[in-house]
């Protein structure tokens, strides 16, 4: 019996994923070429494996269509989140990158508790209730990574219209 990890794979020169500011709430992986990335998403698992993993593939630059296609239609592809590299340093263009990140990390942990829990769900089917209560367990805390993520905006805005009112 097999159960399944999310594990995140980010695709790039090593320039690219160095600037970027991902914060990653499960194990990642990085891939420098085309090659090392199709090799990544296809190794198939032994027989004795009973983790299998599931790859969130974040493109920080382009690939061709043809890969493209293939990563979509690999079934151990969950998702491919694809970004385009800004060649402009100046800072409103670094100001858009780090929003663009903060917001790729929220979509993709997002997808992630989505995808715990739907493998939760047909844990329940197959009556795996310890399975279960991994994958519910880890969504949850996932859950409460992200709301601490979001937690942290919420005070400084807070805090932010709190002093104005003080001062106005």
């Amino acid at each position: 019996m097999a159960s399944f990890e999310p594990i995140v794979v980010t695709f790039g020169s090593p320039t690219s994923i160095a600037t970027a500011n991902l914060r990653l709430p499960v194990s990642s992986l990085f891939a420098f070429d085309v090659k090392s990335l199709e090799q990544i998403v296809s190794i198939s698992p032994q027989l004795s494996d009973s983790c299998l993993h599931r790859y969130f593939v974040i493109l920080l630059e382009s690939i061709d269509k043809d890969l493209l296609t293939r990563l979509e239609s690999n079934h151990r592809v969950v998702s491919v989140y694809n970004r385009e590299t800004m060649c402009d340093n100046t800072q409103t263009q670094l100001n858009r990158m780090m929003n663009s990140f903060k917001q790729l990390t929220l979509d993709l942990s997002s997808d992630i508790v989505r995808f715990l829990t739907s493998e939760g769900e047909k844990q329940i089917k197959l009556e795996r209730m310890h399975l279960v209560k991994i994958y519910y367990q880890q969504a949850r805390v996932l859950k409460e990574w992200i709301m601490a993520f979001f937690k942290v905006k919420l005070i400084n805005i807070n805090f932010i219209f709190s002093f104005y009112f003080i001062i106005g």
